[in-house]
């Protein structure tokens, strides 16, 4: 019988998020869903040429992590996020570790990240897949796809 350690409860892009430390209330802000970008202003006609270019546009991908039924120790996992472009291709990979302490029910995990890598010749639908895995687990199960539009506006000819 499988296991289950962590449970993956939602996970959002977003700008940037506080938590109060008197509450410990979460605020996301500007959530990132769809993507616009204006390539007929001043922008270097080399990346656009380039399959991939990395646009220094910090964001963080925040998930809340439950206990699924074991209580009273330390939860140890490790979570891979992968960003795929329109076409299904796997563009960037994130790793980190995720640890629930023993007195903890859940763990808000904010991973920050300072770009994304993006084919400026092809908008559309891209995806963040966020996989976990246990300590005796072999392989990452995925327990959430978060997409992002990417609509590039190109100079008119």
């Amino acid at each position: 019988m499988k296991k289950e350690y962590i449970k993956h409860a939602w996970s959002v892009l977003c700008q940037n998020s506080s938590t109060d430390q008197t509450s410990n209330t979460l605020s996301l802000f500007n959530i990132f869903e769809e993507m616009t970008i204006d390539l007929s202003i001043d922008f270097d006609k080399q990346l656009v040429n380039k399959e991939y270019t990395v646009l220094a546009i910090p964001f963080q991908l925040v998930s809340l992590w439950n206990r699924s039924t074991i209580y009273n120790e330390e939860l140890v996992g490790d979570v891979k996020v992968v960003l795929k472009d329109p076409n299904n291709n796997i563009v960037q990979e994130f790793a980190y570790k995720l640890t629930i302490p023993a007195d903890k029910r859940r763990m808000r995990f904010s991973f920050n990240m300072n770009g994304i890598k993006i084919n400026l010749n092809k908008g559309g639908d891209y995806l963040f897949e966020v996989s976990v895995k246990g300590p005796d687990q072999i392989d990452f199960q995925r327990v959430a796809e978060i997409p992002l539009y990417v609509a590039i506006n190109k100079p008119k000819s």
